[in-house]
């Protein structure tokens, strides 16, 4: 997790986006709109006689008609491309008092669909979104990911192919006591030595040992105060630990693999390091990675050990948001783990779930136990503003592709897109729905998400929550006028609560791109913004197959 400071821009789309969207005409019925009339392939539409070809899209909301907007509220039409070509869809709305018109344009397929090209002379449409390889996360980040997806199978492969001595490491744990000392291996390959500084039990009886790098146990770093609320936050009776077990089950147990760890008197080791020694919180903030899992007589640099790894200059470097941010690490790390366990190892090494959807678990669960533990919200005080293109990060991510995992590429944030719609799909299809996805028996990761929504919502389907997860986000919906299935609303039950989130808040924050993309990527979205348009909004808008397209007024 990262803490980055808040920036206030907005970067407003020039008419040559619109146009090379072929985007054209935008005329008033009863007044000027503030933005330019474009070029293109259709002709306006006559106000006298309108012709609309979106429905609208929501419930007792501001969409009286396919061609009449209540004046106040939120309103939402929409209409889906399911052709082999691009369709050109007229539009006609009346009744806008200066509001903002918002086209989105979303690609629920499972390929990268090419936008119309311009027609602007000296006007070239470029695909903003390629990521720099220089900027691309942490690549030790990666390799663990990619390691807990599938390189453990692997990892069992070349064991069993290995001549080993008979003679293995015990299979029940070494019973260690306050004040012992151990070294755990910490991913740059150095060993730390650490010190047992506090043991707790959970509420199945499990043991939990907080190990803490020696050098860092001492005021002002690490402190018995910081380790106590770890603790507390860690085992009390809604804490991290009870809340992933109602929602995932146990974080390690019984398994039919002679190469890994047994679960006999297995503790829970929380090892607190300094991972990098930059002076510095956050970056690299935690990690749970499988290899530990691994007896070392299979995996010679495994700690042997049920662990799950935090930075400890994250935790003392920025005060409580910073332990804040530690607490919610417990819950994020500690669910890669139950992962593991639950699919990799319970179900079959190709149910794992692919990084994308692990990581939307994660945070997913950080978000279900945010609010009984600390007074941060990862989604609302993080990830969605960054899809946006706030909290300092400077680019939006509209056009990440959900299932392409580039975490902080320079231009597509993946933590933030998975994060949000995460987010979304919790408030809007509930605790039993995140319960159905970590046990889903499809293997295929979309197909195990699809399968989810529609166990929550039988007559939905990932494309229409993603739809309206793109209108609720990109669209900025204000959470007061969000009509009945968009929007972040607030959601309390099974004993968790989330905290309902206003997209518009984050308005002045949202970063427009400036010119046009050649493609919408897939599950990947493009907003387009028309400015204060007053009486009757026309257009024609070329929607590329595979693709929708939501028209947004509030």
């Amino acid at each position: 997790m990262v803490n980055l400071s808040i920036s206030q821009q907005r970067i407003a789309l020039l008419s040559a986006l619109l146009i090379s969207l072929h985007i054209a005409g935008c005329g008033g019925g009863g007044g000027d709109s503030a933005s330019p009339s474009g070029g293109g392939n259709s002709s306006p539409v006559s106000p006298s006689s309108p012709i609309s070809a979106v429905e609208p899209a929501c419930q007792s909301c501001a969409a009286t008609s396919a061609t009449t907007y209540a004046g106040s509220g939120t309103g939402i039409w929409q209409t889906t491309n399911s052709g082999s070509a691009a369709k050109d869809i007229p539009i006609s709305i009346s009744g806008l008092a200066g509001q903002d018109v918002q086209l989105i344009l979303t690609n629920e397929s499972m390929a990268a669909v090419p936008l119309p090209s311009g027609s602007i002379p000296n006007f070239s449409a470029r695909d903003l979104f390629t990521a720099s390889a220089s900027q691309l996360e942490d690549p030790t980040k990666a390799s663990i990911a990619e390691f807990n997806r599938a390189g453990w199978h692997q990892a069992i492969l070349d064991a069993q192919g290995r001549a080993r001595s008979l003679i293995s490491s015990p299979q029940a744990s070494t019973v260690h006591v306050v004040g012992d000392t151990q070294p755990f291996r910490h991913t740059d390959t150095t060993n730390r030595t650490t010190t047992l500084i506090k043991q707790v039990v959970a509420s199945d009886g499990r043991q939990v040992n907080f190990w803490v790098e020696t050098s860092e146990y001492a005021t002002p770093k690490i402190t018995d105060a910081i380790l106590d609320t770890s603790a507390t936050k860690l085992t009390q009776s809604n804490g991290v630990y009870d809340s992933l077990l109602s929602v995932g089950g146990p974080l390690w147990g019984a398994h039919n693999y002679s190469d890994l760890i047994d679960n006999t008197n297995r503790p829970l080791d929380i090892v607190l390091l300094n991972f990098d020694n930059n002076g510095n919180a956050y970056g690299t903030v935690g990690y749970f990675y499988a290899i530990n899992n691994f007896l070392k007589s299979a995996i010679t640099t495994s700690n042997e050990s049920l662990s799950i790894y935090l930075d400890t200059e994250t935790l003392y470097r920025d005060g409580s948001t910073g332990l804040q941010s530690g607490i919610l690490t417990l819950a994020h790390e500690l669910m890669h783990m139950s992962n593991f366990y639950r699919r990799g190892i319970g179900m079959s090494f190709s149910h794992a779930f692919d990084t994308w959807l692990n990581e939307m678990s994660a945070v997913a669960m950080e978000d279900l136990v945010a609010n009984q533990l600390t007074t941060f919200n990862p989604i609302r005080d993080l990830r969605l503003p960054q899809y946006l293109g706030g909290n300092g990060l400077g680019y939006s991510s509209f056009q990440c592709p959900l299932t392409t995992w580039t975490p902080y590429s320079g231009s597509c944030d993946s933590y933030s897109v998975s994060g949000s719609f995460g987010g979304f799909l919790v408030r809007q299809l509930g605790v039993g729905f995140f319960k159905n996805l970590l046990t889903q028996s499809q293997a295929n990761s979309l197909l195990a998400l699809d399968a989810a929504i529609k166990v929550a919502a039988p007559t939905s389907s990932l494309a229409q929550q993603f739809r309206r997860f793109t209108v609720s986000a990109a669209g900025v919906l204000p959470a007061a006028s969000a009509p009945t299935g968009y929007g972040f609303p607030a959601r309390s039950e099974s004993g968790f609560s989330v905290p309902a989130i206003n997209a518009f808040a984050f308005k002045s924050q949202r970063v427009l791109p400036s010119s046009a993309p050649t493609q919408i990527k897939s599950l990947a979205t493009l907003p387009v913004v028309r400015q204060r348009v007053t009486g009757t909004y026309i257009d024609s808008v070329r929607v590329p197959p595979g693709a929708s397209l939501s028209v947004v007024i509030h």
